[in-house]
């Protein structure tokens, strides 16, 4: 009797009680608000200033096509990484080491990369 149960379980349940479609909320939830996040905060700031009535001002999106104030251009195993880190922390600026893409990265006002 309980062999036939089993058995006669259908495709849905099979899927349904597998362990990784009940981790799959837990992981997939934080994933799209972080990326939401991103978007709304380097592609949409506008919807954000509307949402919140002009209480909360973000940066201007950057665009592909837009110019950047800093690039920086060192060799292998100059310290790059050092320079990304001092610019960002020591200065408000945005800049990424070998990151140019502003619409899913914060380096907006520059890069910092090697030949």
């Amino acid at each position: 009797q309980q062999q036939q149960e089993e058995e006669d379980e259908t495709a849905w349940q099979t899927f349904k009680n597998h362990p990784l479609v009940m981790v799959l909320p837990i992981v997939l939830i934080p994933y799209i608000l972080y990326i939401s996040c991103l978007f709304l905060q380097l592609q949409r700031p506008d919807i954000v200033e509307t949402a919140t009535l002009g209480l909360l001002q973000l940066r201007p999106a950057v665009t592909k096509t837009d110019t950047r104030q800093v690039l920086i251009v060192g060799t292998m195993s100059s310290g790059t990484v050092q320079v990304a880190h001092d610019l960002t922390h020591q200065l408000p600026l945005e800049v990424g080491h070998e990151v140019v893409d502003a619409d899913w990265s914060f380096c907006r006002d520059g890069t910092v990369s090697w030949f």
